[in-house]
């Protein structure tokens, strides 16, 4: 194996070129997740990996806001940004073993809400689904 001193002098190219099990210029699903060997997407010669869609970060931002309804005040919260993944399928079965749940794209999107003053909750009822 290699010492630590010997690793920080690679260059990245050079480290994964030896230290990454790489196929076809790509390294496998197998390599990545150690379960059955996928390969990874090349897209015009560059390779890309695969990342469990759990690992994408939401990335978001909530400000305080009042809502002013004809004098009437109405504590709200306006939400924005990166809330979630849109998950399809490119029916290309050369981009992809099956063509199926191989395309993610962000899901933004905002919305305002009413807030309760300072101090104040609600009730919450529990539905009973059984008797």
């Amino acid at each position: 194996g290699s010492s630590l001193s010997d690793i920080a002098t690679l260059t990245a190219v050079e480290f994964f070129n030896k230290h990454a099990n790489v196929a076809q210029g790509h390294a496998t699903e197998a390599e990545r997740y150690g379960t059955k060997t996928k390969v990874g997407l090349v897209l015009d010669g560059a390779p890309y990996h695969r990342i469990h869609t759990g690992s994408i970060p939401h990335g978001y931002a909530e400000v305080n806001v009042v809502i002013n309804d004809g004098g009437t005040e109405i504590p709200s919260m306006m939400v924005a940004g990166h809330v979630g993944a849109h998950i399809s399928s490119s029916e290309d079965k050369e981009l992809s073993f099956t063509g199926e749940r191989d395309t993610v794209q962000p899901a933004s999107g905002w919305w305002i809400f009413t807030t309760l003053p300072e101090g104040k909750t609600r009730e919450v009822r529990k539905k009973r689904w059984f008797q």
